[in-house]
C-alpha cells in the first residue's frame, strides 16, 4: 500500500489565495474618506462583488448621497459609468485573477441579486437569459481584458504591430501588457518590463 504524501498545512494554506471585494474596500473608502488600500498582493482573487454581495449597481444605488459623489470623484465617473468603472478597476489590479459576475457585466440592479446569507428561502434564484451577452458586451469586455493585460494571445496589445508573426514583436507586445498591469501599479517599471521580457523569451524557447 502506498504512503500518502504527509500535508505541510501551513505552507499549504500559505499558498490560498486572499481575496478583495472592490464593494467592502471602495465602501470603507468613502464612508471613513480614507485613503485607498494598498495594491492588491499578486497572489489574490479580487472582485467587484462576489455572490453574498449585492450587485454593484444595487450596492451603489443604496449608498447615502454623500457617499454616491465621494464615489464618483474617486473613480473619476458620474453615475452612469460607475459599474463599468469599478469592473475596469478590478481588471486593473495587480492580483493574478479578477472575477466580474454576470449581473455586473450587465449592470442589474439589486432584482438579480444572488444570495442573502443568513435567509434560508428565496436565494440563487436569478438566471442568466438566453442572449444576454452580446457580441458588443463581449467586445467591451475584451477591450479592457486587453487593456489591462490580463489576455495571453499575441493578438492582445493595444499597440499595433505590423510584424504580427514575429517572434520580437509578440515578446514586446506581451511585455509591454505586464509593464501596464504591474509597473504602474507597483512603480518599477523599468524592472517589472525587463522581468516581464525575459519571461516571455523563457516560454517561446519551450
Amino acid at each position: 500500500m502506498t504512503k500518502a504524501p504527509q500535508l505541510n498545512l501551513p505552507d499549504y494554506i500559505s499558498k490560498i489565495p486572499g481575496t478583495r471585494v472592490l464593494q467592502f474596500e471602495f465602501g470603507s473608502i468613502v464612508q471613513t474618506n480614507s485613503v485607498p488600500p494598498e495594491p492588491h498582493p499578486l497572489q489574490t482573487v479580487v472582485y467587484t462583488g462576489t455572490h453574498d454581495n449585492d450587485t454593484t449597481a444595487g450596492w451603489y444605488g443604496k449608498l447615502p448621497a454623500t457617499q454616491r459623489k465621494a464615489l464618483q470623484e474617486k473613480l473619476g465617473v458620474n453615475d452612469r459609468k460607475i459599474v463599468w468603472a469599478m469592473i475596469s478597476e478590478a481588471l486593473a489590479s495587480q492580483a493574478d485573477t479578477a472575477i466580474v459576475p454576470a449581473q455586473d457585466l450587465l449592470e442589474l440592479g439589486s432584482e438579480a441579486r444572488m444570495n442573502f446569507p443568513g435567509m434560508a428561502k428565496g436565494n440563487w434564484g436569478w438566471r442568466l437569459k438566453d442572449g444576454a451577452l452580446r457580441q458588443e458586451l463581449a467586445q467591451r469586455l475584451r477591450s479592457l481584458t486587453m487593456e489591462y493585460g490580463r489576455l495571453k494571445t499575441g493578438e492582445t496589445s493595444p499597440i499595433s504591430w505590423n510584424q504580427k508573426d514575429d517572434p520580437t514583436s509578440l515578446i514586446a507586445k506581451r511585455a509591454y501588457e505586464l509593464f501596464k498591469r504591474r509597473g504602474r501599479q507597483s512603480g518599477q517599471t523599468v524592472q517589472d518590463w525587463l522581468h516581464a521580457e525575459q519571461v516571455i523569451k523563457l516560454e517561446a524557447i519551450r
